[in-house]
């Protein structure tokens, strides 16, 4: 018998004061049996992170989620459907990430772990288009509390400023930096 993804339900009210975003999100997001739940958070901020107010464009979560490798974790279109940024989630091979700078012409990728041999990884690799790419990471320490208090209903308040992030959640203030990369 196949295991069945589970339910997470995410209030957000997110103020980005980087990019002058303010908005109340409301997410439900399909937690794939074989994904950790850092993993999860780590797709919910990049959501949080990626959020787009501009009339025309809409950021969606793959389709087919985690069980989906032909398409990013999320994705940002345009009105036609045209994709404008491949946004990825974990540690995705250089193949992977080259594969995204061909159908985007812009590319994020958030690492959920180590990102440093990430990094590493990609520039050894030496993609073309490696200027479309831009990596971040979370904080190590925000992450581990954040999964301590995660559930599966979750109120979040999210401020972010000066790529820090202030993030009430489960009656907690959390801060940590998100780090940026370019390759």
């Amino acid at each position: 018998m196949a295991l069945t993804a589970t339910m997470h339900r995410f209030e957000i009210e997110l103020a980005d004061c980087d990019r002058n975003v303010h908005d109340q999100l409301e997410l439900r997001v399909a937690r794939h049996p074989s994904e950790t739940l850092r993993y999860l958070l780590v797709r919910v901020l990049a959501r949080c992170l990626e959020h787009s107010v501009t009339p025309g464009e809409y950021l969606e979560f793959s389709p087919g989620g985690v069980s989906s490798p032909e398409h990013p974790a999320l994705a940002l279109t345009d009105a036609t459907g045209a994709m404008l940024r491949w946004i990825d989630v974990g540690e995705p091979a250089p193949d992977r990430v080259h594969k995204a700078t061909a159908a985007a012409p812009e590319v994020a990728v958030y690492a959920h772990r180590r990102s440093d041999i990430l990094l590493a990884n990609l520039r050894a690799a030496e993609l073309r288009r490696a200027e479309r790419v831009r990596l971040h990471a979370f904080d190590e320490a925000l992450l581990d509390r954040l999964e301590a208090l995660a559930g599966r209903r979750d109120t979040w308040g999210l401020t972010v400023a000066d790529r820090t992030l202030y993030l009430q959640a489960g009656g907690e203030t959390l801060t940590g930096a998100v780090s940026r990369e370019t390759l």
